[in-house]
C-alpha cells in the first residue's frame, strides 16, 4: 500500500512504503528563533549583551512576541569572530511555526536597543581589490 503527505493545503503527494528515508517535521513541539548580529570589532562586548539582554527581556514581557515564546531569549555572547565583525547570537525557544515571526520582533527589539546605546553595526563585508587577467605578481 501507499502512504498519502499532506504537503501543503493544496497538494496531496503519494509515496510509495518504504521510500521515505528521512522525515522533519516544523510544525509540531517547538522551533528556535535565531538572530545573527555583526557588531563592530570595536564594540563593548559586555555592553552589547548586557544592552541586548535588556531589550529581548522587555520586548518578550509584551504582546505580540509574549505569545509566541516558551522560554525566555538569552543573548550567547559573541559566536562568530572575522575579521571585520563579531557575530552576537540571540536564541529564543518558540511556538511551532512561530519562529520567524518572533526573529523579527527579537531583531527589531535588539536593533532599537544597540542604535540607542550607540552600539555599532559592523560596515558591510569589505572585498579585497584584486586585478584580475593579471598574471600574479604582475598585478
Amino acid at each position: 500500500s501507499k502512504k498519502k503527505a499532506a504537503v501543503s493545503r493544496l497538494k496531496l503527494i503519494t509515496i510509495p512504503n518504504g521510500e521515505i528515508r528521512t522525515l522533519s517535521n516544523s510544525s509540531r513541539g517547538w522551533n528556535r528563533a535565531v538572530v545573527d548580529l555583526n557588531l563592530s570589532l570595536e564594540t563593548d562586548i559586555s555592553l552589547a549583551t548586557t544592552t541586548l539582554q535588556s531589550a529581548v527581556t522587555q520586548a518578550a514581557r509584551a504582546e505580540p512576541l509574549k505569545s509566541m515564546l516558551l522560554e525566555p531569549p538569552q543573548i550567547q555572547g559573541w559566536n562568530n569572530l572575522n575579521e571585520w565583525s563579531v557575530q552576537v547570537r540571540i536564541q529564543a525557544k518558540t511556538q511551532a511555526g512561530k519562529q520567524a515571526d518572533a526573529a523579527g520582533l527579537l531583531r527589531k527589539a535588539a536593533l532599537l536597543a544597540i542604535q540607542e546605546a550607540s552600539i555599532q553595526l559592523a560596515p558591510i563585508n569589505r572585498i579585497n581589490q584584486t586585478t584580475f587577467g593579471e598574471p600574479p605578481g604582475k598585478a
